[in-house]
């Protein structure tokens, strides 16, 4: 099962959102690997791919909050959650040396689908609802 990227995940930021349509494309090239027996190229191809795509777009993402005016408490928040994701992930791949890839892949792949649009739809969209506040340059998209 994919995950799908629609309008209701829009944040209003169009780099943002492209990105986030990138990281759905990854997530369900490592479902699909997954669903079809391929568990360990999943990990050894497409989860390094997601890191490196992880870490821009958090990258691009906490540049964007430092464009924020008076906005300390969101930024940490956000910030927090980025470390929070990155330390789960790390965690996981961690794990391969005592869970099978199989077992690892179907957590990877359980997180991520929930974890992914759930930021989106609340940390990520509120981020580009305070962008388009402060920020007349995000208002086209």
């Amino acid at each position: 099962m994919t995950i799908q990227w629609n309008k209701e995940l829009d944040t209003g930021v169009r780099s943002t959102d492209l990105q986030h349509q990138e990281l759905f494309a990854l997530i369900n090239e490592l479902a699909t690997l997954h669903a079809t027996g391929y568990d360990t190229e999943a990990l050894n191809e497409v989860l390094p791919q997601l890191n490196t795509f992880i870490q821009f777009h958090f990258s691009e993402e906490e540049t964007l909050m430092h464009m924020l005016v008076a906005e300390d408490d969101f930024e940490q928040q956000h910030l927090a959650q980025h470390r929070e994701f990155t330390a789960h992930i790390a965690k996981l791949q961690n794990s391969r040396t005592r869970h099978n890839d199989t077992a690892i892949v179907e957590a990877l792949v359980h997180y991520l689908r929930a974890w992914l649009p759930e930021h989106i739809t609340t940390t990520d969209r509120e981020l580009g609802q305070r962008l388009l506040t402060q920020h007349s340059a995000f208002a086209v998209h």
